[in-house]
């Protein structure tokens, strides 16, 4: 799966935007406050019909204008989808190949990994946060079949939560929960040997997958010597378990979307990394700080983007 063009108008600090990435790596570039955030937004909001920050549809309209807009072509298993996307301040506006669509139907190409600095510090600190990427993650692994029974499992959760006293409910909630964890834990052990090699190309081998689903499911980073992780060793774990995941779909079907990137990395860790997604099939938006070597640049500056060789 590939964005090949997407085109904004009047979307945040754009006035008017288009361009055709790369089907590999595309790194944009720029001081903080430039609009390099509001790209990874339209491009998410591309694949999933809403933003990743919490925000009124006004936020979304450049000041002074009405709507906003944003077209994008994506090629899919050898064919192309055409989205628009018309954002109002009272509604929005989704049309796939000319037809009216829902935000929820574009659950079929729905297939982007994202990496910023707020979900560092969630998954850091909170482990709903963990479970919900390891879900994600599951979900983009086994697909519809997983997606499905992971519904069932939080409709069973609400209900075991009202009636926990319950025998009936108390063996269906156990039993669903079984199922959920044997996915998640075929998961982890699928991507074991890939993640370490890739852990080894990041430098921080010495960090492995803590899951345990004995008791209250518990799903962690830890390092041998068991010393707390620092967040930029945090966010390389992360790297490599999101980019691990993309990788053992070798057919490109995950988009990868980074901002902050240069946040809680030295330029060793920002080169290996670069490296890293050079090695993969896989399409991704990188949001950058600085301007890191040898790589095709955009640079956005002013809510503007002038590709940048």
């Amino acid at each position: 799966m590939y964005l090949n063009y997407i085109r904004l108008k009047n979307f945040r600090n754009f006035k008017f935007l288009e361009f055709n990435p790369h089907k590999k790596i595309n790194i944009f570039f720029g001081k903080n406050g430039q609009g390099k955030t509001n790209i990874a937004e339209s491009i998410y909001i591309t694949f999933n019909g809403k933003s990743f920050r919490k925000c009124r549809r006004e936020h979304l309209i450049y000041y002074g204008e009405e709507y906003s807009e944003i077209r994008a072509e994506v090629e899919i298993k050898k064919s192309n989808l055409y989205i628009r996307l018309l954002i109002e301040r009272d509604k929005k506006k989704l049309n796939v190949n000319e037809k009216k669509k829902k935000a929820k139907d574009l659950i079929h190409y729905r297939r982007t990994l994202f990496l910023n600095s707020d979900l560092l510090f969630n998954c850091k600190n909170f482990l709903k946060y963990r479970i919900a990427l390891l879900d994600k993650l599951c979900y983009l692994h086994f697909g519809e079949e997983f997606n499905h029974e992971l519904k069932r499992y939080r409709r069973i959760f609400k209900q075991y939560m009202l009636d926990g006293k319950n025998k009936i409910w108390i063996d269906i909630f156990f039993k669903q929960r079984k199922k959920i964890n044997d996915y998640r834990e075929t998961f982890i052990k699928a991507i074991k040997k890939e993640m370490n090699s890739i852990n080894e190309k990041m430098k921080i081998e010495d960090i492995g997958i803590y899951f345990d689903c004995v008791g209250r499911t518990d799903f962690n980073f830890v390092r041998r010597d068991k010393r707390d992780l620092s967040l930029g060793e945090f966010k390389s774990i992360i790297f490599s378990l999101i980019v691990t995941s993309a990788k053992l779909k070798d057919n490109c079907e995950n988009i990868l979307i980074i901002d902050d990137f240069n946040s809680e990395w030295d330029n060793e860790k920002i080169c290996l990394a670069i490296e890293t997604l050079n090695d993969i099939n896989l399409q991704s938006f990188v949001m950058s700080s600085g301007f890191i070597n040898i790589y095709p640049h955009f640079l956005v500056e002013k809510g503007e983007v002038k590709r940048y060789e």
